[in-house]
């Protein structure tokens, strides 16, 4: 009777051993992923935080009619096209026609997520996305 006893105790700590590893790994991986998250959340705050004083100052350029091509070099691949339009007073589907973009996500679109979906060259995208919103200035006679 004792061994049984001594038997099932055994199995029943051997189990909860391997049951305490399980949570325990759980934990580690559920921080672990939570800690990445907001790792690269934070990597990505920083980014943008530091194009706002320049975004502030492009604003206040825009409402004086001053845009230059400065301004339109500052597009990045972080920025979605919503953004875009709304910097430089774009046409809503200005972008979209001229790029040839077919993504239903449009305009609420990144940049970087468009070249990623379409295995495009990064550096020749936002160029040539410069290149039209610009394009589109001289156009309107609002560049200088």
């Amino acid at each position: 009777m004792k061994d049984k006893k001594t038997k099932v105790a055994k199995r029943v700590n051997f189990s909860f051993h391997w049951l305490l590893a399980i949570v325990l790994l759980s934990l580690v991986i559920v921080f672990s992923v939570v800690w990445i998250h907001n790792a690269r959340l934070a990597h990505y705050e920083k980014m943008q935080a530091s194009y706002l004083p320049i975004i502030a100052n492009m604003m206040q350029r825009q409402r004086n009619n001053q845009i230059t091509t400065e301004d339109v070099d500052k597009i990045a691949s972080w920025m979605t096209f919503s953004y875009v339009n709304t910097i430089f007073r774009l046409p809503n589907d200005y972008l979209k026609n001229s790029l040839q973009i077919n993504d239903k996500r449009y305009p609420n679109l990144t940049i970087s997520r468009w070249i990623r979906g379409n295995r495009l060259d990064a550096a020749q995208s936002v160029k040539q996305i410069k290149q039209t919103v610009a394009n589109y200035l001289r156009s309107q006679k609002l560049i200088k």
